[in-house]
């Protein structure tokens, strides 16, 4: 299915940052969808920045957030990615900037990953959210397995966290955001995870990403409320596609030239099965789930037909037997 450009969103923002006064030279990059009539949208990840918007792209509220407004606090930025909303939160994941330190000493593993708005009360605070014991024990990591990734299960109310080289998913409660349990979910016949890979140089780029592209590297997790299914992605080795190849260049894309893996769980994360996609056809950072199934993007940049013109999915419903496979 083909993505066609229905509305593009423009707000007028404020040339220079609310708190630091600095001139912004960006756009915006973050949102969360709060409902069917709103979208927060934060300012170069500022949030602090934040915009309250309708779907006509007009500003309904310039400083929602009021917490940042009646606090001294320091800018905080969501360098992380996704923001997430379950009401009445919305929550940051953060990326420290130690981030390209492969180095886990003391005082790293002691900064949390994690923040939490309460849009009812106006409260901000940080979530105990931390490096795995295991990516501790090690002392240094891949770099493209240092993040954690997550989904929110809105039917448990527990947000699931998925580490790129840690075999388990993390479970944890949405309320004092303890850890319920953490469960298994590697397919160990796709080959080892980046927690065995060997520290490389720093400035080696070619040798970073040769490794991993060589090992399993696990990114993005969705939530299915329709289906009640959890599904976490890994993109699996496929040597031949990459050995030989200049792989600094488009270091961040060249993760495509690697199978596409899924793994199923039901909302209490058991295993229920794995699939597997041929390399250069998907990209899971722009896959989402519908109430149709789940849309894998056809975004890879290797392959024969793709065109930064058009986003296009394909739909897949994965269908559960009487014994608990796929």
């Amino acid at each position: 299915r083909a993505g066609r450009l229905v509305r593009r969103l423009s707000p007028k923002l404020e040339s220079k940052d609310r708190t630091s006064g600095k001139e912004i030279t960006g756009v915006p990059r973050t949102v969360a969808i709060l409902n069917r009539d709103s979208i927060m949208l934060f300012e170069r990840g500022l949030l602090a920045n934040a915009l309250l918007m309708n779907w006509e792209g007009e500003v309904l509220d310039e400083r929602p957030l009021r917490y940042f407004q009646e606090k001294d606090v320091s800018p905080i930025f969501n360098h992380g990615g996704k923001v997430l909303y379950h009401s009445p939160w919305l929550f940051f994941k953060r990326a420290p900037l130690f981030i390209r330190s492969r180095e886990i000493n003391e005082g790293v593993a002691a900064v949390s990953f994690e923040y939490r708005y309460d849009l009812n009360q106006n409260d901000f605070e940080e979530l105990p959210v931390y490096f795995p014991k295991s990516y501790i024990k090690k002392g240094f990591i891949n770099p493209f397995a240092l993040l954690p990734l997550r989904t929110i299960v809105s039917g448990r109310n527990e947000m699931v966290y998925s580490w790129g080289a840690k075999k388990r998913l993390v479970f944890r409660r949405l309320g004092d955001f303890s850890v319920v349990k953490e469960i298994d979910a590697h397919v160990p016949a796709w080959g080892k995870t980046l927690l065995q890979a060997p520290l490389v140089p720093e400035d080696d780029i070619q040798k970073e990403m040769e490794q991993t592209l060589s090992h399993v590297l696990y990114v993005e997790v969705l939530y299915d409320p329709w289906r009640k299914l959890i599904y976490r992605f890994a993109y699996i080795p496929t040597e031949a596609n990459w050995r030989g190849k200049d792989l600094t260049q488009d270091n961040f894309w060249v993760l495509g030239y690697n199978r596409l893996g899924v793994v199923i769980l039901n909302e209490e994360g058991k295993m229920l099965g794995f699939t597997v996609f041929p390399a250069m056809r998907y990209w899971a950072n722009t896959s989402f789930v519908a109430k149709d199934g789940l849309y894998l993007s056809k975004n890879n940049i290797y392959r024969d037909d793709f065109s930064e013109d058009f986003l296009e999915y394909d739909v897949f419903r994965f269908r559960v037997d009487s014994t608990d496979g796929m």
